[in-house]
């Protein structure tokens, strides 16, 4: 797969899920290879892929945009969201990632499956079985408005293809 092809279909995608389902808008910053996943925040969905390409997804992001995102999603306000609900969201959305990626990249809809998104914290990282061969990084930035002005932070998609024995 062409890194270049997958990392707009990644761009587009996040862009798409997150307008359409959240009404957030992100900007896509540089991608980056890394060895391993980053965690930068808190929360994080791991979905497993398989087929053609297989690996993992990693839907990485801050517990308050998990929350902005549950609002948007159900109607709700923030304040409102139990933190099952925003965990259930950052489950669905790394899905719809997923599938929105793939989707776009296999002509024939048939050459990856998608495993069943996994919701962990960072302090959780060490329980979770991860091999990778290399991962790429994209950080989106998202902006928000907090009692103190604007507030910027990023969310991440990794996308880790399995270590080949």
């Amino acid at each position: 797969m062409e890194n270049e092809q997958f990392q707009e279909a990644i761009a587009q995608t996040v862009r798409e899920v997150l307008e359409t389902m959240t009404f957030i808008e992100v900007m896509p910053e540089t991608p980056y290879l890394e060895s391993a996943f980053r965690l930068e925040n808190e929360w994080s969905a791991l979905l497993p892929f398989f087929g053609a390409d297989s690996g993992s997804l990693l839907l990485n992001c801050s517990s308050s945009f998990a929350k902005t995102a549950t609002g948007a999603l159900l109607g709700l306000e923030e304040n409102e969201v139990a933190e099952g609900q925003a965990m259930d969201t950052v489950r669905e959305l790394a899905n719809m990632m997923a599938g929105g990626v793939f989707f776009r990249l296999d002509s024939e809809k048939s050459s990856v499956q998608l495993g069943i998104p996994r919701f962990f914290r960072r302090e959780e990282v060490a329980d979770l079985p991860i091999s990778v061969a290399g991962v790429l990084i994209c950080p989106f930035v998202f902006r928000s408005l907090s009692p103190e002005g604007e507030q910027e932070e990023r969310v991440f998609i990794e996308f880790g293809r399995d270590t080949k024995v």
